[in-house]
């Protein structure tokens, strides 16, 4: 079981890396970073908390990684579609990579730019052995030592909203990932 977790956060570490890198150079993610800048959170910010970009196409992130077919979907980076053949997870979508406590990429939460005929305004990851999403808290990893310094957290809705206190010094914040506050968040 350890080896298998150990695979699978070298897997999500290369995607949060691939797509990280994506929304810093690759010229189809210039509506990303205008997004973002517009809402305040520029390359420095994106550096520091490892923003991507998803790009809207249907394989990209599965070709490029290299990565077992098996191990990607068992990431929840990709799924088998109708036809039988790797789709990626996450298209067309500013990601938000989700840490676990010790700071392991588990997962990802994703934003579609405005004017998008998605109607799903935000995809979180589904479910996998390495995050659950009612057990994991976006920002923790960052948050842990001021929490225990303070002995107070402050929980929020969103991925920017607690980039938003990060940014502003308060370092206790934390936001559950696209599900409500649960008794195993607590």
């Amino acid at each position: 079981d350890r080896q298998r977790r150990k695979r699978m956060i070298d897997v999500m570490e290369l995607a949060v890396s691939w797509y990280h890198d994506r929304l810093l150079s690759a010229p189809d993610a210039r509506a990303a970073r205008d997004y973002l800048r517009g809402r305040g959170l520029a390359g420095d910010v994106a550096r520091e908390f490892r923003l991507g970009w998803a790009p809207d196409d249907w394989d990209q992130l599965s070709k490029s990684l290299k990565v077992d077919r098996d191990l990607l979907v068992d990431c929840g980076l990709a799924f088998v579609n109708k036809r039988g053949n790797l789709q990626d997870s996450f298209r067309g979508r500013v990601l938000f990579p989700i840490f676990d406590d010790k700071g392991d990429p588990v997962a990802f939460g994703g934003r579609v730019l405005p004017g998008s005929s998605d109607p799903a305004k935000y995809k979180n990851s589904n479910a996998t052995p390495i995050y659950q999403k009612s057990g994991t808290l976006y920002g923790l990893n960052w948050a842990k030592n001021d929490i225990v310094a303070k002995d107070q957290v402050i929980v929020c809705e969103g991925y920017t909203d607690v980039i938003g206190f990060h940014r502003a010094g308060v370092k206790r914040a934390v936001a559950t990932c696209g599900t409500a506050l649960t008794e195993d968040h607590v």
